[in-house]
């Protein structure tokens, strides 16, 4: 695998999550070099409906779980070569719909926190958007899973439940590997319970990334720009499966002086 290029001022930005971070993306492209005083190697795994620790399908395409994915290995290959970690954890909860347990679900993301710990990172974790969650109805909750989860999860009183005992253990396991914690605002949701609404991303994306200890909060874009969109949108993870067929992309997607992007 390449290597990013080494900088005494070079940082390395790992990014877990599923589809707000992959909605999300374009902006962090154009705001994280924008932030940062030298090159800036990032690394994510995402896409629409992703589970931490199992394979995960969106119409036709399956990615692997963020547990199992190729990332873990090319970020031990680039151990050396950066002076800072910085690193988000969010998206956390399809694996509930999915019909993982509590105690699973947190098993994952711990075996992510702890692999990003080893690398001293600097560890941004958001907790379920509460304030978005409690004001859904049985009726909403089945809409929402329906649309986006069809076939999937548990009725919702079983399922509310699961949410409250999940994000009081996020907490917990947060402080625990010393990440900063990020509550995510009801007002930033809408009638989608589960994404960001298209205003509210730039204030809400500079209100994460401000979780770490060294960002410029002010550089997160307004709106990432449509040649950015275009770019991301051809761009494939190192590993997918689309109508069934194993499909494989070389990483880094993309290498520039200030930015090296792989996605996995």
């Amino acid at each position: 695998m390449p290597t990013a290029p080494a900088s005494t001022n070079s940082r390395r930005v790992i990014l877990l999550g599923a589809s707000n971070l992959t909605v999300g993306f374009p902006l962090l492209l154009e705001s994280l070099p924008a932030g940062a005083t030298g090159p800036v190697d990032l690394l994510a795994a995402l896409g629409h409906g992703r589970s931490f620790g199992m394979s995960s399908r969106v119409l036709f395409r399956e990615l692997p779980g963020i547990i199992d994915c190729g990332l873990w290995e090319t970020l031990k290959s680039r151990e050396e070569s950066a002076a800072t970690v910085q690193a988000l954890v969010t998206d956390v909860g399809n694996d509930l719909i999915y019909g993982a347990s509590v105690a699973q679900t947190l098993h994952w993301v711990e075996t992510c926190l702890a692999r990003l710990a080893e690398q001293q990172a600097d560890i941004v974790l958001t907790l379920l958007p509460m304030g978005s969650v409690e004001k859904l109805s049985p009726l909403r909750y089945h809409q929402t899973k329906m649309i986006f989860f069809p076939g999937k999860g548990p009725k919702w009183s079983e399922m509310l439940e699961r949410v409250y005992h999940l994000n009081d253990e996020l907490q917990a396991l947060g402080a625990r590997y010393g990440a900063r914690l990020v509550h995510q605002r009801a007002e930033w949701y809408g009638f989608d319970p589960i994404h960001i609404r298209r205003r509210q991303r730039c204030s809400a994306w500079r209100e994460i990334l401000s979780g770490w200890t060294d960002f410029d909060e002010a550089a997160v874009a307004t709106s990432p720009s449509w040649s950015t969109r275009l770019q991301f949108a051809q761009w494939r993870p190192a590993e997918r499966r689309m109508f069934g067929r194993r499909q494989t992309t070389t990483q880094p997607i993309h290498k520039s002086a200030e930015l090296t992007v792989s996605l996995f």
